[in-house]
């Protein structure tokens, strides 16, 4: 139907909503544009705050979500300033150069 790029977050629905992109996408990864955020994470209770320094280990979980190996746009999401800016664009670059996802961005 002209659909070629999913937006996602693991915030939505505490990582429902990537398991259900994950889901649609089977078959059809190449047809697309797959993006999805970090920096929004809850806790075992469901609250949810924000933790620049938690982007390793949150790419890691969404590729496992998504069950793909490559994201194609990872945006920090909801950015506030704060000291861990600096820190946290160069764990996106590293990221990048790994290959888990081709660019990233900030989404304010």
């Amino acid at each position: 139907m002209g659909i070629n790029r999913v937006d996602t977050a693991p915030v939505y629905g505490l990582g429902h909503s990537e398991e259900v992109v994950g889901r649609a996408i089977k078959g059809f990864r190449d047809k697309g544009i797959i993006a999805t955020k970090c920096d929004l994470i809850w806790d075992r209770d469901g609250n949810i705050s924000g933790f620049l320094k938690s982007i390793r280990s949150e790419v890691e979980a969404s590729l496992r979500r998504l069950d793909i190996e490559v994201i194609d746009l990872y945006q920090i999401y909801w950015l506030t300033p704060d000291e861990d800016i600096e820190e946290a664009w160069s764990i996106m670059a590293d990221l990048i150069k790994e290959g888990k996802f081709v660019c990233g961005c900030v989404q304010f």
